[in-house]
């Protein structure tokens, strides 16, 4: 299962970025239509963030989860950040208690532990008793990015639409 999370630039992102720009008095005023790169490399610019802090905030034990976790454009202004590992469901949004994990995939996780093969059996029936407290790495690089990147890449995109009008 893939886990997604989408990044779209809405018409009130816009419309802030128009009283932006009539707010350093540049010539463009009312009539700003943002144009098609400008959008595109600020989605992108944040788009790739969300990446970075996805793979830093990932638990990391073969590294699937870190590699699967990839951006796309998903048309217009918006985009996808998405972690396809198969297990990225059952990291993000945890276990509930009541069965057995896949035996075989414990088993293997033990043995990478450094642990004896006998302990697959009861880690599988404390994970079904217990479950596993959930670690939504996507939601935390979301926080992260909207935090550090979006301010930083609005002045940037200002930036570039002003480049564009006056070319």
């Amino acid at each position: 299962m893939t886990e997604v999370l989408k990044i779209t630039v809405d018409a009130a992102d816009r419309k802030d970025l128009a009283r932006k720009l009539s707010d350093r008095r540049t010539k463009l005023g009312p009539q700003v239509a943002v144009t098609a790169r400008p959008i595109q490399a600020y989605v992108g610019r944040i788009g790739h963030a969300a990446v970075r802090y996805a793979k830093e905030e990932a638990p990391e034990d073969l590294g699937a989860l870190k590699r699967s976790i990839r951006f796309r454009f998903s048309g217009g202004s918006a985009a996808t950040v998405t972690a396809s590992a198969e297990h990225a469901t059952y990291v993000i949004d945890g276990r509930r208690p009541g069965s057995f994990p896949p035996i075989g995939k414990i088993r293997e996780w033990v043995v990478r532990r450094g642990m004896p093969e006998s302990a697959a059996f009861p880690v599988a029936r404390k994970i079904a008793e217990k479950g596993i407290d959930p670690n939504d790495f996507l939601g935390r690089a979301f926080v992260r990015m909207l935090r550090k990147d979006v301010p930083m890449s609005k002045r940037q995109f200002v930036s570039d639409t002003e480049r564009e009008w006056s070319s």
